[in-house]
């Protein structure tokens, strides 16, 4: 009953598809109370000087505060938020956190950040929400062609789109204003536009919005994977890879680092979900485990439709490592009972401390060309070994049985093994079916005993009434019995009745050939009288 509840939940679950709504939202911002926008690395106090350098772009005040002194740029921007005072005052500042004020505090934003740079995006459930906190390879981290890109309302912002890009998104809201792939290009050439997506002096990257939600529960591919993108970001991102600290590590698709851990490739069938995958395991294994609290989860889907689940950390991978494995055992367990949880298929497991894990799904995770499982290759060898050392034991049986003599020990031996009791007969042939090439016949001998009697034609070549049968005779009948004689040779049917045989003088051959032709030629002369 419970497999068959398993398989309408599945049912229900596969056919309600709903939109996968993913936001991701830009970081940096211009602002005058963002306090990494400071030199200082703090927010101005009351009594501290303010300088906004030329190469500034448009700085956005969004608060209430005094200060002492305010130098902006001859050509600049400077944008007051709604509701916001900005005093000024020679008082000091006496707060705990500005004890060190009074000083001069440089605006440090001067060049654009970059789009294509994972630390300046983050991913939210929503367009106002906060930062989720999943981890994501370094391919995601920046905008997917099924994310929705949010840039805040409340901030000004200043931002790189790089040079010759192919940049594709689902869509974008830019201080709540949304564009498609047109009004987006005019706005990039506005005046507007130009103060927060810088302008460049070679070709700007090209802005696509697709418009195009992923409604597939297996996931979509985050599609910043391959060409000239991927290694933009890793331009960016590898100088800040740490070292692995293990001796096997692996580069995950999508990753612009090396890593310590496992790494699972998962071929999925129906039913199954990536963010049911995602949850399950990291409730199940990583939530609450204080010993495994520093092991990251990522899974993706990956551009050959496969999805790619990584467990690492940066410990040397041993405890990453270790969960794979525990989780190896949940995935294997789930494909014998029929795949009703996770909807998987078959799935191979790389780690740090050895190099594949089998499944008891299907794959073995082997490099051969052949794309056969490790263990099948192996079964293959093995039964090969086998059958050819069975072969060569009976080819040695037989080449024993065959050359032994009868009183040899061997022979005994193996005979006891044979399916006869005694060996094959010995087939003898009769002397009147043997004829030598060298041996010149006897002097009491006819010329009619040089022939070959042929049984089959004839009268009665061995003068016998029945015709004579081959039998195979053991060699003792063959030895003992008396053999036939007779004083004719070959009679050839279709010429006449005696025929000369090819070894005769040939002067004899001529005259019993006159003889013939005057037998011949005399009434009532009988066939069988001339031949007796």
């Amino acid at each position: 009953m419970d497999k068959y509840l398993k398989r309408l939940v599945l049912f229900f679950t596969f056919v309600s598809v709903t939109e996968c709504l993913t936001y991701i939202k830009w970081l940096p911002n211009t602002n005058l109370d963002n306090p990494s926008n400071w030199n200082q690395g703090r927010l101005p106090c009351g009594d501290d000087r303010l300088v906004i350098p030329d190469e500034s772009p448009v700085v956005f005040y969004q608060l209430n505060t005094t200060i002492r002194e305010l130098v902006v740029p001859k050509d600049g921007e400077f944008v007051l938020g709604a509701y916001s005072t900005l005093a000024f005052t020679e008082e000091p500042d006496h707060s705990a956190s500005c004890l060190g004020s009074g000083a001069d505090e440089e605006f440090n934003i001067t060049r654009p950040a970059d789009w294509i740079d994972p630390l300046n995006w983050c991913r939210t459930s929503s367009e106002s929400g906060s930062c989720d906190g999943v981890t994501l390879l370094d391919n995601e981290r920046v905008p997917c062609v099924t994310d929705n890109v949010i840039f805040p309302t409340g901030s000004s912002y200043y931002v790189n789109l790089g040079s010759n890009l192919d940049i594709s998104i689902n869509t974008i809201k830019v201080s709540g204003k949304a564009y498609s792939t047109a009004t987006f290009e005019t706005f990039l050439n506005s005046d507007d536009g130009k103060k927060i997506f810088a302008p460049l002096t070679g070709i700007r990257s090209r802005v696509t919005i697709l418009r195009a939600q992923c409604t597939d529960m297996t996931g979509c591919a985050c599609g910043n994977i391959q060409g000239v993108l991927l290694d933009a970001i890793c331009a960016l991102q590898s100088p800040r890879c740490a070292r692995p600290r293990c001796k096997i590590a692996f580069r995950p698709a999508g990753s612009c680092c090396d890593m310590c851990g496992g790494i699972f490739n998962i071929t999925y069938g129906s039913g199954f979900n990536l963010e049911t995958l995602r949850t399950r395991i990291k409730r199940i294994f990583l939530d609450g485990k204080v010993e495994y609290q520093s092991v990251s989860l990522f899974v993706s889907k990956i551009a050959s439709g496969d999805v790619q689940m990584v467990l690492s950390d940066i410990q040397g991978g041993k405890l990453s490592s270790d969960v794979a494995r525990s989780v190896k055992e949940e995935l294997d367990r789930d494909i014998r009972d029929g795949g009703f949880v996770y909807g998987i298929d078959k799935f191979t497991l790389k780690t740090s401390d050895d190099q594949t894990e089998p499944t008891a799904g299907g794959l073995s995770g082997t490099n051969n060309e052949s794309g056969l499982p490790q263990s099948t290759i192996i079964a293959i060898a093995v039964g090969g070994g086998v059958g050819l050392i069975l072969l060569l034991l009976i080819a040695f049986f037989v080449y024993r049985r065959r050359t032994s003599p009868e009183g040899d020990p061997g022979y005994q031996l193996f005979d006891r093994f044979s399916l006869r009791n005694s060996r094959k007969p010995h087939v003898a042939v009769p002397p009147s079916l043997a004829f030598s090439w060298s041996t010149p016949p006897p002097e009491n001998v006819g010329l009619s005993h040089q022939g070959f009697d042929n049984p089959m034609y004839g009268s009665a070549p061995l003068e016998q009434p029945k015709s004579f049968e081959l039998e195979l005779t053991s060699s003792a009948l063959s030895e003992s019995e008396e053999q036939p004689t007779t004083d004719r040779g070959f009679d050839n049917p279709l010429y006449g009745d005696i025929q000369v045989s090819m070894f005769s003088d040939p002067t004899q051959v001529q005259e019993e050939k006159r003889d013939d032709v005057v037998a011949e030629t005399e009434p009532g002369d009988n066939k069988d009288d001339s031949n007796a």
